[in-house]
């Protein structure tokens, strides 16, 4: 999917602490189920960059 103004790249190992804010901010989860317990996310921190 890319559009004029959006054209997303593939996350890597580096992108992980930006992703792990949006797993963990309350304003954001507010509408996707509640945020996320960070153990969690550093749990599954290959996941995330692989499968987004």
């Amino acid at each position: 999917m890319e559009t004029l103004r959006c054209c997303p790249e593939k996350l890597t190992s580096e992108d992980f602490e930006e992703v792990k804010k949006i797993y963990t901010d309350e304003k954001v989860r507010r509408y996707l189920g509640g945020i996320t317990p960070e153990e969690h996310v550093d749990g599954s921190r290959y996941e995330i960059v692989t499968t987004i």
